[in-house]
Protein backbone atom coordinates (compact mmCIF):
# COMPACT_ATOMS: atom_id res chain seq x y z
CA UNK A 1 0.00 0.00 0.00
CA UNK A 2 1.12 3.39 -1.00
CA UNK A 3 0.85 6.73 1.33
CA UNK A 4 1.61 9.64 -0.69
CA UNK A 5 2.79 12.95 1.66
CA UNK A 6 3.29 16.25 -0.07
CA UNK A 7 4.19 14.10 -3.35
CA UNK A 8 7.01 11.82 -1.68
CA UNK A 9 5.25 8.10 -1.65
CA UNK A 10 6.11 5.99 1.40
CA UNK A 11 5.63 2.91 1.15
CA UNK A 12 4.08 0.87 3.96
CA UNK A 13 4.09 -3.20 3.97
CA UNK A 14 1.00 -4.85 4.73
CA UNK A 15 2.51 -7.98 6.73
CA UNK A 16 -0.29 -10.70 6.16
CA UNK A 17 0.01 -13.57 8.52
CA UNK A 18 3.11 -15.97 8.37
CA UNK A 19 1.22 -19.08 7.09
CA UNK A 20 -0.77 -16.86 4.23
CA UNK A 21 -4.28 -16.01 3.86
CA UNK A 22 -6.51 -18.59 5.91
CA UNK A 23 -8.38 -19.48 2.61
CA UNK A 24 -8.95 -18.04 -1.07
CA UNK A 25 -10.60 -14.96 -1.17
CA UNK A 26 -11.68 -14.16 -4.90
CA UNK A 27 -12.05 -10.16 -4.44
CA UNK A 28 -13.69 -9.71 -8.01
CA UNK A 29 -17.06 -8.89 -8.71
CA UNK A 30 -17.43 -7.72 -5.08
CA UNK A 31 -18.42 -4.21 -3.85
CA UNK A 32 -16.18 -3.27 -0.82
CA UNK A 33 -17.69 0.33 0.81
CA UNK A 34 -15.11 2.46 3.36
CA UNK A 35 -16.62 5.27 5.35
CA UNK A 36 -16.46 7.29 2.56
CA UNK A 37 -16.67 5.72 -0.68
CA UNK A 38 -18.03 2.65 -2.18
CA UNK A 39 -16.49 1.05 -5.00
CA UNK A 40 -17.89 -1.60 -7.41
CA UNK A 41 -15.85 -3.33 -10.07
CA UNK A 42 -15.23 -1.65 -13.15
CA UNK A 43 -15.94 2.31 -11.83
CA UNK A 44 -13.09 4.13 -11.63
CA UNK A 45 -11.76 6.19 -8.31
CA UNK A 46 -12.35 9.86 -8.42
CA UNK A 47 -8.75 9.94 -5.79
CA UNK A 48 -7.08 9.15 -9.16
CA UNK A 49 -7.48 12.37 -10.78
CA UNK A 50 -4.80 14.66 -11.24
CA UNK A 51 -5.63 17.39 -9.61
CA UNK A 52 -5.16 16.16 -6.41
CA UNK A 53 -2.00 14.52 -6.77
CA UNK A 54 -0.15 17.03 -5.21
CA UNK A 55 -2.77 16.58 -1.69
CA UNK A 56 -1.49 15.35 1.54
CA UNK A 57 -3.52 12.90 2.01
CA UNK A 58 -4.18 10.35 5.32
CA UNK A 59 -5.75 6.98 5.54
CA UNK A 60 -6.36 5.01 8.46
CA UNK A 61 -6.84 1.26 9.28
CA UNK A 62 -8.97 0.34 11.73
CA UNK A 63 -8.13 -3.70 12.13
CA UNK A 64 -10.31 -6.77 14.18
CA UNK A 65 -10.88 -10.26 14.38
CA UNK A 66 -14.76 -9.81 13.10
CA UNK A 67 -17.81 -11.34 13.70
CA UNK A 68 -20.62 -13.27 11.77
CA UNK A 69 -23.56 -10.59 10.84
CA UNK A 70 -25.92 -12.79 10.43
CA UNK A 71 -26.57 -16.76 11.64
CA UNK A 72 -25.86 -17.90 8.77
CA UNK A 73 -22.11 -16.58 8.46
CA UNK A 74 -21.51 -18.25 12.03
CA UNK A 75 -20.67 -21.71 10.65
CA UNK A 76 -18.01 -19.70 7.80
CA UNK A 77 -16.70 -17.36 10.64
CA UNK A 78 -15.66 -20.42 12.73
CA UNK A 79 -14.60 -21.85 9.76
CA UNK A 80 -11.85 -18.96 8.70
CA UNK A 81 -10.97 -18.47 12.71
CA UNK A 82 -10.28 -22.27 13.30
CA UNK A 83 -8.43 -22.59 10.19
CA UNK A 84 -5.97 -20.13 11.39
CA UNK A 85 -2.74 -21.60 12.64
CA UNK A 86 -2.36 -19.16 14.85
CA UNK A 87 -5.45 -20.10 16.81
CA UNK A 88 -4.45 -23.70 16.67
CA UNK A 89 -1.38 -25.07 16.23
CA UNK A 90 -0.39 -28.51 15.06
CA UNK A 91 2.46 -29.85 14.83
CA UNK A 92 4.30 -29.70 11.19
CA UNK A 93 3.77 -33.08 10.75
CA UNK A 94 0.30 -32.36 11.04
CA UNK A 95 0.01 -29.15 9.65
CA UNK A 96 -2.11 -31.04 6.29
CA UNK A 97 -4.72 -31.44 8.94
CA UNK A 98 -5.40 -27.35 10.04
CA UNK A 99 -8.34 -27.25 7.63
CA UNK A 100 -10.48 -30.58 7.98
CA UNK A 101 -9.92 -29.77 11.89
CA UNK A 102 -11.44 -26.27 11.15
CA UNK A 103 -14.17 -27.70 8.60
CA UNK A 104 -15.16 -30.58 12.03
CA UNK A 105 -15.04 -27.84 14.49
CA UNK A 106 -16.74 -25.87 12.49
CA UNK A 107 -19.74 -27.84 11.65
CA UNK A 108 -19.73 -28.93 15.62
CA UNK A 109 -20.11 -25.10 17.26
CA UNK A 110 -22.00 -23.13 15.08
CA UNK A 111 -25.69 -24.63 16.34
CA UNK A 112 -24.13 -23.59 19.78
CA UNK A 113 -22.75 -20.18 18.90
CA UNK A 114 -25.83 -19.38 16.30
CA UNK A 115 -27.57 -19.70 20.23
CA UNK A 116 -25.48 -17.21 21.54
CA UNK A 117 -25.14 -14.45 18.69
CA UNK A 118 -29.11 -14.61 18.70
CA UNK A 119 -29.04 -13.92 22.14
CA UNK A 120 -27.58 -10.64 21.43
CA UNK A 121 -29.27 -9.86 17.80
CA UNK A 122 -28.38 -12.55 15.45
CA UNK A 123 -24.67 -11.17 14.74
CA UNK A 124 -21.58 -9.40 15.59
CA UNK A 125 -21.79 -6.42 17.46
CA UNK A 126 -18.00 -5.74 16.53
CA UNK A 127 -18.29 -4.16 12.86
CA UNK A 128 -21.32 -1.97 14.31
CA UNK A 129 -18.48 -1.07 17.13
CA UNK A 130 -15.47 -0.64 14.93
CA UNK A 131 -17.90 1.67 12.33
CA UNK A 132 -18.35 3.48 14.71
CA UNK A 133 -15.09 4.32 16.11
CA UNK A 134 -13.85 4.54 12.51
CA UNK A 135 -16.55 7.76 12.22
CA UNK A 136 -15.67 9.40 15.13
CA UNK A 137 -11.95 8.88 14.30
CA UNK A 138 -12.19 10.58 10.90
CA UNK A 139 -14.74 13.31 12.36
CA UNK A 140 -12.00 13.82 14.96
CA UNK A 141 -9.29 14.64 12.65
CA UNK A 142 -11.79 16.50 9.64
CA UNK A 143 -11.91 18.61 12.54
CA UNK A 144 -8.89 19.43 12.76
CA UNK A 145 -8.31 19.97 8.88
CA UNK A 146 -6.88 16.58 8.56
CA UNK A 147 -9.06 15.20 5.88
CA UNK A 148 -8.64 11.44 6.26
CA UNK A 149 -10.10 7.79 4.68
CA UNK A 150 -10.36 5.86 7.22
CA UNK A 151 -10.84 1.89 6.56
CA UNK A 152 -12.09 -1.39 8.29
CA UNK A 153 -10.65 -4.59 7.91
CA UNK A 154 -11.21 -7.72 9.74
CA UNK A 155 -9.19 -11.13 10.28
CA UNK A 156 -11.93 -13.35 10.08
CA UNK A 157 -15.08 -11.61 8.34
CA UNK A 158 -15.90 -9.14 6.07
CA UNK A 159 -14.58 -6.68 4.66
CA UNK A 160 -11.33 -8.95 5.18
CA UNK A 161 -7.88 -6.86 5.51
CA UNK A 162 -6.97 -7.89 1.79
CA UNK A 163 -10.10 -5.65 0.82
CA UNK A 164 -9.27 -2.76 2.99
CA UNK A 165 -5.96 -2.76 1.54
CA UNK A 166 -7.36 -2.81 -2.47
CA UNK A 167 -9.98 -0.33 -1.19
CA UNK A 168 -6.75 1.95 -0.08
CA UNK A 169 -4.95 1.11 -2.91
CA UNK A 170 -7.70 1.99 -5.14
CA UNK A 171 -7.16 5.67 -3.36
CA UNK A 172 -4.09 5.98 -3.99
CA UNK A 173 -3.43 5.78 -0.33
Amino acid sequence: MYVKTSGNPKICKFVPSFYGPVQKRNLSGRSFCSLEVCTYPGLESESKSPAHATEERFGVLLLNLGGPDTPNDVQSFLFNLFADPDIIRLPRLFRFLQRPLAQLISVLRAPKSKEGYASIGGGSPLRKIIDDQAIALRNALEAKETPVHVYVAMRYWHPFTEEAVQQASLNSM
